[in-house]
C-alpha cells in the first residue's frame, strides 16, 4: 500500500511540476506583452482581456494541481536528513496562515502564486540581466516541490541537481543571503537601501510582489535552509513585518526609482500624438534593449546614432491588472562620441 501511494504522489508531482512550467510560461508571455503594449490603450484592449483570461485558467489549473497533493505530509524535523540523501539544497518555505483561517489549511490561489513569485525571485538574483536569460542559468536554479506537511503550510522545495551549477555556491553563496537581507530589513528603511543598493530594480519589484502576494492572504513566511554539507539558513517575516516592508516601499521613491547611465544605439526617437509625448527605443552595447519615453528637456535626435543615455528607472503599477512593470524615462542624451567606432 505504501508503494502504491508514493507512486501516486510522484505522478502527482510530476503532473504539478508540469503545470508549474505551463503557468509560468504564460504568466511570462502575459507579461511581455504588457510591456510590448505600453503605451497603446487601443491594442491593449483588444489583446490584454484574451491573455489575462489564459492566465487566469492556468493559474486554476496550477491550483487544482496543489490541491490534489495536499493531504500528502511529510516530517518537516528531518530537513537536513533528506539534503544529504538527495544530495541538493533543501527549503522548507512555511506560510503562516492568519489566525482566523483553519490551521494546516490554505487557499490553493494564494499558494500558487506564493510559489511562483518566489521562484521568480530566485531566478531575477541568479541572472539578473534585463536581456535574454541564459537557459544553463533557468534549468540550474529551477526549485522542484517534493512534498507538503501540516502546520500553517510547509511546502519542501529542492533544488535541481543536474550538475549545471554547484550547489553551494547557487544557493548559499547568492540566493537565500540576499533574501535574508532583504526580509531582515522588513522594517528598517536604512538597511533595505541598503539590501537592495547592488539588486536590479526589475529583482526590487519581484520582491515587492512577493510581499503583496503574502500580504493578500494576510500571511507570514519562514525560509529553512539545509545544503547536503549542513550549511543552514533561517529566515522569517511575520504577516504585520510584510506589511511593513510593503509600506518602506510605497513611502520612498529611491527604493523604486533610479538613474542609470546606458551606452548604445538609439533605434527610435519619434512623436507619439496619440498620448502628446516622444517615445524612445535604445539597444545598449551589452545588446540590452531599453524602451520607453523621452523627458520634455531632452533635444531631438537623429536615429540611428551611438549615445550615452541617462535613463530613469522607474517601478509603475498596471492600473487595469495591478501588476508592476518596469518604467524607462530618457533624461539626457550625450551624442559626442556618435562617429566613434563601438
Amino acid at each position: 500500500m505504501e508503494l502504491s501511494n508514493n507512486m501516486n504522489l510522484d505522478s502527482q508531482l510530476i503532473e504539478l511540476q508540469k503545470e508549474i512550467v505551463f503557468f509560468n510560461k504564460v504568466r511570462l508571455n502575459y507579461e511581455n506583452l504588457q510591456k510590448e503594449l505600453i503605451g497603446n490603450e487601443h491594442l491593449r484592449h483588444i489583446y490584454e482581456p484574451s491573455a489575462k483570461l489564459l492566465l487566469d485558467r492556468a493559474e486554476e489549473d496550477l491550483a487544482i494541481a496543489f490541491k490534489q497533493i495536499a493531504n500528502s505530509y511529510v516530517d518537516i524535523d528531518s530537513v537536513e536528513a533528506v539534503a544529504r540523501q538527495t544530495n541538493a539544497s533543501t527549503m522548507d518555505v512555511t506560510i503562516e496562515t492568519p489566525e482566523k483561517s483553519i490551521s494546516g489549511f490554505i487557499e490553493m490561489g494564494l499558494l500558487g502564486k506564493t510559489l511562483n513569485s518566489f521562484q521568480s525571485l530566485i531566478y531575477s538574483i541568479i541572472d539578473p540581466s534585463k536581456g535574454r536569460k541564459k537557459t544553463v542559468i533557468r534549468d540550474a536554479g529551477a526549485l522542484a516541490v517534493s512534498a507538503f506537511a501540516p502546520g500553517s503550510f510547509v511546502v519542501r522545495v529542492h533544488e535541481q541537481t543536474n550538475g549545471l551549477i554547484a550547489d553551494e555556491n547557487l544557493i548559499l553563496e547568492k540566493t537565500v543571503p540576499i533574501i535574508g537581507s532583504l526580509m531582515e530589513a522588513s522594517e528598517d528603511v536604512a538597511k533595505l537601501k541598503e539590501a537592495t543598493s547592488d539588486l536590479e530594480l526589475t529583482t526590487v519589484s519581484i520582491y515587492r510582489n512577493f510581499l503583496k502576494t503574502l500580504s493578500s492572504g494576510d500571511s507570514g513566511i519562514n525560509i529553512k535552509w539545509v545544503s547536503p554539507s549542513g550549511n543552514k539558513r533561517n529566515h522569517s517575516l511575520s504577516s504585520q513585518q510584510v506589511k511593513n516592508a510593503i509600506s518602506l516601499f510605497n513611502n520612498d521613491k529611491s527604493l523604486t526609482s533610479r538613474p542609470i547611465t546606458v551606452d548604445g544605439i538609439l533605434t527610435m526617437f519619434e512623436r507619439d500624438d496619440i498620448n502628446n509625448r516622444r517615445n524612445f527605443k535604445l539597444i545598449g552595447f551589452d545588446e540590452v534593449s531599453y524602451s520607453g519615453i523621452v523627458d520634455e528637456k531632452v533635444p531631438g535626435c537623429f536615429v540611428p546614432t551611438n549615445i550615452s543615455a541617462l535613463i530613469e528607472e522607474q517601478i509603475e503599477v498596471n492600473n487595469t491588472t495591478d501588476e508592476e512593470f518596469i518604467k524607462y524615462i530618457l533624461l539626457s542624451v550625450d551624442d559626442s562620441f556618435a562617429n566613434d567606432d563601438k
